[in-house]
């Protein structure tokens, strides 16, 4: 996924881990070590990003890669940014779960 400033991109590779990368300098900035990432999103923002793993969902600083909350749930498997940037949902083939992305406040499940 691209962010909003054009400048930098995030990825998931097979070994399970996310990765936010320089698209200038074409390095890694960044490696955001989350159980088993199967998705990502960026928050429309660009300044948090989130990963869904086998442990749930985790948001994170986009700049330092401080994590700022998780939501625990071993179910979730995909994840998608609200283009408000305001909300998050995480779902697999037969849950949904939507929250909040500043405060990881679940909304409905």
């Amino acid at each position: 996924a691209v962010f909003p400033d054009n400048d930098r991109v995030i990825t998931v590779g097979n070994e399970g881990r996310a990765v936010i990368w320089s698209l200038a300098l074409c390095a890694a900035l960044l490696e955001l070590e989350h159980s088993s990432v199967s998705d990502i999103a960026i928050v429309a923002d660009g300044d948090r990003v989130a990963t869904v793993g086998s442990d749930g969902t985790v948001i994170w600083n986009a700049s330092s890669g401080d994590m700022l909350f998780a939501r625990r749930a071993e179910w979730l498997s995909r994840l998608v940014a609200f283009p408000s940037g305001t909300r998050l949902a995480a779902y697999s083939a037969r849950r949904l779960s939507i929250f909040e992305a500043a405060t990881g406040g679940e909304v409905r499940q």
